[in-house]
């Protein structure tokens, strides 16, 4: 028995075949390929869903980021009575 602190453990994924059962010859020696499987299409859809849905996030997120700390930075200035008018050239 393995002691662990920091590593959680692996899910082992259970691959039920029964024993007397023949994927073949049920499909009467069709084979279909994987690519082709709805499991697998649905699969790869939704890696393509997530990969977009996370890249949106990541420049949204920069964005938002910029903006908190330009307005945490005039706030900053605006209690220490910084003289801003600078910015502002007649």
């Amino acid at each position: 028995m393995k002691i662990n602190f920091f590593k959680s453990a692996a899910l082992r994924q259970f691959v039920y075949r029964p024993r007397y059962y023949t994927d073949h010859e049920e499909r009467r020696g069709f084979s279909i390929p994987k690519h082709q499987l709805r499991g697998h299409a649905m699969r790869r859809q939704w890696d393509q869903l997530r990969k977009q849905k996370q890249e949106v996030k990541k420049s949204t997120s920069s964005r938002l980021l910029w903006l908190i700390l330009a307005l945490l930075l005039l706030a900053t200035y605006y209690l220490f009575d910084f003289d801003l008018s600078f910015l502002f050239k007649k």
